[in-house]
C-alpha cells in the first residue's frame, strides 16, 4: 500500500465523468431491536431510524466505507469499483428512506474502469476538503489485496479522472497481510490515522500509522509514527470516523458460525500519541446487526449524528443495512 494523497495541485486534469444514470434503491424500514419495537437507545446512541437497502442493479452491494458530504451519503463498494452518492430521506430527523442515488466507477492510471477483485477491493475512504472557499476537494480510497491509496478529484459529489498516489512508509505497507490491510482511515490537515485490520504490534494491538500534521493536501507528508490501537478480543477494526483531531469513532467487528456478526462502536482518544478506547455501544442479537464496515459523521447544531452501513458481501443471507443515530 502507498500513502495518502490529497494535494490538489498534483492532480491531473483527467477526463471528467458525468457518472452513470441514477439507479433506483429500495429501502425497507428496520427496527433497532427486532424483538422490542420500543427500544430507541443503545449505549450512548439514540436510534434515529434504519433501512435495509436493495436494488436490481447488479453492482449495488458490498458497501464498505461511508462519508457525509453536501447532503449526500457517499458509499464505496469493495467490488466492481462502484461509487454511490445517496440522498437520505428523513422526517423530523429520522431516516425513513433513500432518494436519488448517483453512481460512477473508479478509473485507474490508464483511464480505464478498474476491474477484478484484486484491483477493486476498496475498504476505506476519506474526504480532503479545501482550505479556502472555491478550492478543489478530493477523495482518497484505500484498497486491499493490491495495497494502495489513490486520490481523485471530486466533481460535485462524484470522484472523477485518474488517480494520484504518493509513497509513504513503504515498509509498513509491505507488511500488510493479504486481504487484512488498511481497513480504516480518517483525518484532516492536522492529523491522519490509518489502521490495519490484520497487522499487529508486538504487544498484540492493531498496528496504525499516525501522521502529525495530517496527510490531506500535502505532497510530502512528515514521516508517520507507528502506534498501537487497542483492539481486545476477536473484533477487528473495520471503520474509522473523525470527530475532531483528538477524538475518533471506531467500528470493530467479528463473525463466527455460532454468534454471527458482533460489532462494537468505540470512542478512540488520541489526545497523546498513545491511543485509548472505550465502548460506546455493542451490536449483537436481538439488536439489528450485520457486517458493519462503513460509518459517517454528520454534525448538526453542535450534535453528532452517525450513519452506519453494512457490507452485504453480495450474499443473500446478508443485508445492506443503513442506520442513523445521535451520539449522546
Amino acid at each position: 500500500m502507498i500513502g495518502l494523497v490529497a494535494a490538489a495541485a498534483l492532480l491531473p486534469a483527467g477526463h471528467v465523468e458525468a457518472g452513470s444514470p441514477p439507479i433506483h434503491v429500495h429501502a425497507t424500514p428496520v427496527r433497532l431491536n427486532e424483538a422490542d419495537a420500543g427500544q430507541q437507545h443503545l449505549g450512548r446512541l439514540r436510534f434515529l431510524g434504519g433501512v435495509a437497502l436493495r436494488s436490481s442493479d447488479p453492482h449495488f452491494g458490498g458497501l464498505s466505507s461511508l462519508r457525509w458530504y453536501r447532503g449526500h451519503l457517499l458509499a464505496m463498494s469493495d467490488e466492481g469499483a462502484a461509487f454511490y452518492a445517496m440522498q437520505p430521506r428523513e422526517r423530523h430527523g429520522r431516516l425513513i428512506g433513500i432518494g436519488a442515488v448517483s453512481r460512477t466507477f473508479l478509473r485507474g492510471p490508464d483511464g480505464k474502469v478498474l476491474t477484478g477483485k484484486q484491483e477493486t477491493d476498496t475498504e476505506s475512504m476519506e474526504l480532503n476538503l479545501p482550505r479556502h472557499r472555491g478550492g478543489q476537494a478530493t477523495i482518497s480510497f484505500g484498497f486491499e489485496r493490491h495495497e494502495r491509496i489513490w486520490t481523485y478529484r471530486l466533481h460535485g459529489v462524484l470522484p472523477v479522472g485518474r488517480p494520484v498516489a504518493l509513497a509513504a512508509a513503504p515498509g509498513w505497507f509491505a507488511r500488510q497481510p493479504n486481504n487484512l490491510g488498511v481497513e480504516a482511515m480518517a483525518g484532516n490537515r492536522q492529523v491522519s490515522l490509518l489502521i490495519s485490520e490484520g497487522l499487529k504490534t508486538p504487544d498484540g494491538q492493531a498496528s496504525a500509522l499516525l501522521f502529525r500534521p495530517g496527510i490531506a493536501g500535502r505532497a510530502h507528508p512528515a514521516e508517520p509514527l507507528e502506534i498501537g490501537i487497542p483492539a481486545p478480543g476477536e473484533r477487528r477494526p473495520s471503520e474509522l470516523a473523525m470527530i475532531d483531531p483528538h477524538h475518533f469513532l471506531m467500528l470493530r467487528r467479528s463473525w463466527s458460525e455460532a454468534k454471527g456478526f458482533q460489532v462494537e462502536l468505540d470512542a478512540l482518544d488520541l489526545t497523546t500519541d498513545r491511543a485509548s478506547i472505550h465502548q460506546i455501544a455493542a451490536f449483537k442479537p436481538p439488536i439489528v446487526t450485520d457486517n458493519f464496515e462503513g460509518m459517517a459523521v454528520r454534525k448538526e447544531g453542535g450534535r453528532v449524528m452517525l450513519y452506519i452501513i453494512a457490507d452485504d458481501n453480495f450474499e443473500k443471507k446478508q443485508r445492506s443495512l443503513l442506520l442513523k443515530f445521535r451520539l449522546d
